[in-house]
Order: structure tokens, then C-alpha cells, then sequence
């Protein structure tokens, strides 16, 4: 029976980021046909550029470690800094706007981070294109 259990938990460990960039598109969809669409919009790009400039530090940190993967302090250090910097990046307008739509706008900023850096993960794995299997 342990066996069964872990065997489970790695399913739900590994199918957490998809169903969690899953339910963030829906969201959007969803919000987008509303007056918070434009912040989305915002925010989604804003955090696509946040992502791209921290890859660079993250990249340097899994060389500078032995089995080439950040440690779990290393990934909140990263995830805190990113949440940061986009938080930083949206006008106080935008921040406004978002909460009205959401109450923990940190959350929503941390789960767009998550989508967007599996994503990126996706991406990067010879084979792997997300338009293509996204169409299937």
C-alpha cells in the first residue's frame, strides 16, 4: 500500500504545474472578456520578461551545483525574487485593477511565474513543442 501512495503522490507532483497553468489560461480566458483583461495582458507579459531575465541566475546556480538542478532553497530564493520584481514592475493601477479581480494578488503573480516557468521547462526538452501538443 506505501507503494501505491508514493506512487501517487509523484502523479499528483508531477501533474500539479500543468493542471495549475491549465486552471491559470482558463482564468484568463475567462477574466480577459472582462475589464481586467488588459491587466492580465499586462501581467502576463510582465512576468514573461521577469522569467526570461532571472534565467540567466538560475542557469549560473545549477552549474555552480553538483547534480545541476537548484536546491529547494535555491527555488524560493528565485520564485521570491521573481514575485518581487514583477510586483515592482506593475503601476500602482495595474496592482489596483488585479486585486479587485483577485484578494492575494501575490498569489496570482506566483502562479503565472508557475505556468510561465513550466512552460519554459516544456520548451527547453528536446522534442517538445507546447503549440503541437497543445493542438492534439
Amino acid at each position: 500500500m506505501p507503494e501505491l501512495e508514493q506512487f501517487l503522490w509523484e502523479v499528483f507532483l508531477a501533474a500539479a504545474p500543468v493542471i495549475l497553468g491549465w486552471a491559470t489560461l482558463l482564468l484568463h480566458r475567462f477574466l480577459a472578456t472582462r475589464q481586467g483583461g488588459f491587466y492580465l495582458e499586462l501581467l502576463e507579459q510582465t512576468v514573461a520578461v521577469t522569467v526570461k531575465a532571472l534565467m540567466t541566475k538560475v542557469n549560473e546556480w545549477k552549474a555552480l551545483n553538483e547534480n545541476g538542478r537548484l536546491t529547494p532553497q535555491q527555488v524560493q530564493l528565485i520564485q521570491q525574487e521573481a514575485i518581487k520584481l514583477v510586483l515592482n514592475q506593475l503601476s500602482a493601477a495595474a496592482r489596483r485593477a488585479l486585486q479587485r479581480s483577485y484578494c492575494d494578488v501575490e498569489q496570482v503573480v506566483a502562479q503565472y511565474i508557475e505556468a510561465r516557468v513550466n512552460d519554459v521547462k516544456l520548451s527547453q526538452r528536446p522534442g517538445q513543442d507546447i503549440a503541437g501538443r497543445l493542438e492534439k
